[in-house]
């Protein structure tokens, strides 16, 4: 390993710890008042911390993409591999954040305890309202280049 691949590493694992930390508290957080206010059992409720999580983080890495100057038609940041912002920021931070693993097992979860409906909300909302967010970020971020 290179001394620049080795920084880059370890940019993507102290990023991808500390997105994975931010995770658990704002799931914690978010899943603890929503059920406070709703009263509902833990099988059957639909994880608004998880679908928070993924919705914001997909704005985030779109912002980072469009401030890194990425080419419109094809979302690729220019040097990636080395890019200490994107490595850090991009492939740690926001993707140890953002899980998609969460969000099909929550999907799975609501299906199984009958909530067939919230089930299909959580699988295709959160992947729909999460793409339009990820574009948001996108056509923003060159404004805050």
């Amino acid at each position: 390993m290179s001394e620049l691949s080795l920084f880059g590493a370890l940019l993507v694992a102290l990023g991808g710890g500390l997105g994975s930390t931010v995770r658990f508290a704002l799931d914690t957080w978010v899943t603890r008042l929503a059920r406070r206010r709703a009263d509902a059992p833990a099988k059957a409720f639909f994880p608004w911390g998880i679908t928070l999580v993924n919705v914001s983080g997909s704005l985030l890495l779109g912002l980072l993409v469009g401030v890194l100057g990425a080419a419109p038609d094809s979302l690729v940041v220019p040097a990636a591999a080395a890019h200490p912002a994107w490595l850090g920021l991009g492939v740690g931070l926001l993707g140890g954040f953002t899980t998609l693993s969460t969000a099909s097992l929550d999907t799975v979860r609501l299906a199984r305890a009958g909530r067939l409906a919230a089930a299909a909300l959580n699988a295709l909302g959160t992947l729909g309202v999460a793409v339009l967010f990820a574009l948001a970020g996108v056509l923003l971020g060159p404004t805050f280049a």
